[in-house]
């Protein structure tokens, strides 16, 4: 292979490498719109259980406040009760959990970012050089073409 050969196939697969490096971003990007949309969902389910949490916990405080209880209206009470926090505690984590999820998506979008920055800036290198290299190509056939042109015009003299 020649060395213009070589330089040729490295930029087409420099090009090649960058769509591929674009395409992931782009698919790390919606990656981490999706899990920042469900973390918003998370959040928005969160408020609505917690209003709903509240106004069973109020229905409940008043029945209470209504009267004397007996021992298994005050056990029913308490697990209505235990049974509210354990419900707002699994929706905490998945709270944190979503937030988690999204931190790292996040995290990765911008490793790929800078990674096909990083590769962006050797593409445009490469072809900064293969330029450079087609200008010196064309400098020097033209160097060519032009003594050739001398040499035809030139009157051939005599052989001693």
């Amino acid at each position: 292979m020649t060395r213009k050969s070589d330089l040729r196939q490295l930029v087409e697969l420099r090009a090649m490498r960058m769509r591929r490096a674009q395409e992931q971003a782009q698919r790390q990007h919606n990656r981490h719109d999706r899990s920042a949309e469900a973390l918003r969902a998370a959040k928005a389910e969160s408020l609505v259980r917690e209003e709903q949490r509240r106004r069973e916990e109020e229905a409940l405080y008043s029945s209470l406040a209504e009267g004397p209880a007996d021992p298994r209206a005050l056990e029913r009470y308490r697990g209505a009760l235990s049974n509210l926090d354990h419900r707002a505690r699994a929706l905490e984590e998945h709270v944190r959990e979503a937030e988690r999820r999204e931190r790292q998506e996040a995290r990765k979008r911008e490793e790929l970012a800078a990674e096909y920055r990083r590769k962006e800036k050797l593409h445009d290198r490469i072809q900064v050089l293969a330029a450079e290299r087609r200008r010196e190509a064309a400098k020097r056939a033209d160097l060519v073409n032009e003594a050739e042109d001398e040499e035809a015009i030139r009157p051939k003299g005599r052989k001693r």
